[in-house]
């Protein structure tokens, strides 16, 4: 995608979607977005706190990916990506995961073309698109997409890493993507994580430095020991 794309939230809603999981026997839903895989494969990124018990250290039940573009369907979760230090300490300046999707031969170059390049390391403060689902009465995501832009803050609250954007809505949009532009070109570089009671309308989301691009980059390289492996062959 191009730099004018930013701009363009429309064209943008094609690579969001659902997470759908099990916590219990109960089905809970959160935001996730297509990036593109280190490998040939289709990967999402969302919140590890949508996918992973750091508790009970295990990945929720059946876990799927609900496409925007195609709502009626699920595509079932083959791997998750999660960062040490979430799975094992909560920390949710790491609160960040990545998932591999089974997705059929004959649809793969579809669900390529809406995937987003993430990057890691960058400047903070940017300039970002916050993408996620306008949740119902019972905070569940709905079918209508919601997007905030703003500049990022930095944390003075709690004096953590992570940032946070403007946002009127929050509920429902854990693991959505923070999209903004760098080298011209457009790229995920954050999901949404959390809120804080004391702050009002601003969104939190982890700052993806070399810990979080070690997590994605773990698809490739398994011996990664910053990051739990979770198969779900």
């Amino acid at each position: 995608m191009i730099v004018s794309d930013f701009y363009d939230s429309k064209s943008n809603l094609l690579s969001l979607g659902k997470i759908a999981f099990k916590v219990g026997k109960k089905q809970s839903f959160g935001s996730a977005c297509l990036v593109k895989a280190p490998s040939n494969s289709i990967m999402i990124a969302t919140a590890a706190h949508c996918i992973y018990d750091w508790e009970t250290k295990n990945s929720f039940k059946d876990l799927h990916f609900i496409p925007a573009f195609e709502p009626e369907v699920r595509i079932p979760v083959q791997k998750c990506f999660v960062p040490k230090m979430w799975g094992e300490h909560s920390a949710v300046e790491f609160d960040t995961a990545f998932l591999e999707l089974d997705v059929p031969a004959e649809k793969f170059d579809l669900y390529e073309r809406y995937s987003i390049t993430p990057v890691f390391n960058i400047d903070k403060e940017l300039d970002y698109l916050v993408y996620g689902y306008f949740p119902d009465l019972f905070l569940r995501p709905t079918k209508k997409q919601y997007m905030s832009r703003g500049k990022a803050s930095q944390d003075i609250f709690k004096d953590s890493t992570l940032q946070g954007v403007k946002s009127k809505v929050k509920s429902g949009m854990s693991g959505g993507p923070w999209l903004t532009v760098y080298n011209n070109q457009l790229h995920i570089n954050s999901v949404s994580s959390l809120s804080f009671k004391k702050v009002k309308n601003i969104i939190w989301g982890p700052y993806w430095g070399e810990t979080i691009q070690n997590t994605y980059f773990s698809q490739i390289n398994p011996t990664c020991d910053e990051t739990i492996i979770v198969d779900l062959y």
